[in-house]
């Protein structure tokens, strides 16, 4: 999915994600060329706005772009930006690059260097990555464009925190596929998946997740079965309405792990 830019500032472009199981929702972009906004630390104090001032900061701030969407997805690959630059900020032998605040982990600060160095054609910016990044719901996501000098060395992102913050050990029970999307509803759309554990020989039970329940009857947002099943089983997941929630697969022994499940009736929308 392509989305534009809003302009201002003499600054215009898309930003482009591409999501790794489909989830309906509503995105938000905004954008600033004076302050990230919202109490999030701006990248430095010099805005590049001429060659003076952009030489008197090695990471000078040229544009923040929010973005913020009211589901939780993750985009598989980096979101790909093009950006057309002012004239005013087009230097030669400077790097661009793109910082990102995550919103959900402040601590981590500004991550310089998330995506860049960016391919500058003229007046025209692009950025690409490989890589994945979870965007939690209501909660903005701050991607800051920035200048950096020739002279001054490459910037290193900051690690990217790990997907489990708690410590838990991770669940011994492997499951065919992790997530399943769905983008229609019946019976032949039905998915399916194999749950195995190494070493154990036990059945496995499935119900709904505590956390994010797929609800029961007509309204849930998927039916499945079987309820219990022999290690190496295969569960049946049939999709009965536009939603996202999880089912959580246990063994006896303690263990569990969980199976996300996105259904999407409707495409993404802007605002």
């Amino acid at each position: 999915m392509t989305f534009a830019l809003p302009s201002g500032g003499g600054y215009a472009g898309t930003l482009s994600i591409v999501q790794q199981a489909a989830v309906a929702g509503t995105l938000s972009i905004g954008t600033s060329d004076v302050a990230p906004g919202g109490g999030v630390p701006a990248l430095g104090t010099t805005r590049a706005a001429s060659s003076e001032r952009y030489a008197l900061d090695a990471h000078a701030p040229l544009l923040y772009i929010t973005v913020q969407s009211t589901a939780t997805f993750t985009a598989n690959p980096l979101p790909a930006f093009t950006i057309t630059l002012p004239q005013a900020v087009v230097f030669s032998g400077a790097s661009y690059y793109v910082a990102l605040y995550d919103g959900v982990r402040p601590s981590v600060g500004q991550q310089l260097g998330f995506e860049g160095p960016g391919v500058l054609n003229g007046t025209t910016l692009t950025f690409s990555g490989t890589g994945t990044l979870q965007f939690d719901a209501n909660t903005p996501d701050v991607f800051t464009l920035y200048v950096a000098s020739g002279s001054a060395p490459a910037p290193t992102a900051a690690p990217t925190p790990a997907s489990n913050p708690t410590g838990a050990t991770t669940s011994p029970i492997a499951l065919g596929t992790a997530s399943m999307a769905f983008t229609a509803t019946g019976a032949g759309a039905a998915q399916t998946t194999t749950i195995t554990e190494n070493g154990y020989a036990g059945s496995f039970a499935i119900a709904n997740a505590s956390a994010d329940s797929c609800g029961s009857g007509a309204s849930a947002i998927v039916a499945f079965s079987p309820a219990t099943l022999p290690a190496g089983g295969t569960l049946t997941v049939t999709p009965q309405n536009a939603g996202t929630c999880g089912l959580t697969v246990s063994d006896t022994n303690g263990n569990s792990a969980v199976l996300s499940i996105s259904v999407t009736l409707t495409g993404f929308t802007t605002q």
